[in-house]
């Protein structure tokens, strides 16, 4: 009269490579012999891997996500220079700054390339440089 053994499939560790912004997956908790998706977040651009639980090791060609080009809300206005913010892609900044011959009226703040194609509001304010005063010759 013995009892049969229990036993407990054994849970995939997921790895570091799959805890950046860039990606999304659906495989914590999973058990052997179970799959999952891994694939590229919103904003991203990447073929999406199914991955494979073995044992307690995640086998998965991990996705090469791509951020999206911020292409709406870039930073404009009169005198303001947004050069630095052209080709930024998902989650990466830049701090436009005032052209050359203007002064910033409210400091200079970066801007961030959201998942959705925007970049986050700005403050920067730009105004005519005064002249200096002539002197008489």
């Amino acid at each position: 009269s013995g009892t049969l053994p229990t036993c407990t499939p054994l849970t995939c560790t997921v790895p570091s490579a799959l805890s950046i912004a860039a990606i999304t997956h659906d495989c914590t908790g999973r058990h052997h012999s179970q799959t999952c998706t891994v694939e590229c977040a919103n904003g991203y651009d990447g073929s999406p891997a199914l991955a494979y639980c073995n044992a307690s090791n995640l086998e998965v060609k991990v996705p090469v996500c791509s951020g999206r080009q911020c292409t709406k809300n870039i930073p404009s206005g009169a005198g303001v220079d947004a050069s630095s913010c052209q080709g930024r892609t998902t989650g990466q900044t830049c701090t436009p700054t005032c052209q050359r011959g203007f002064i910033n009226t409210v400091a200079e703040s970066s801007v961030s390339c959201e998942a959705s194609g925007r970049f986050t509001a700005f403050s920067l304010l730009c105004q005519l440089r005064p002249c200096n005063a002539l002197d008489t010759v």
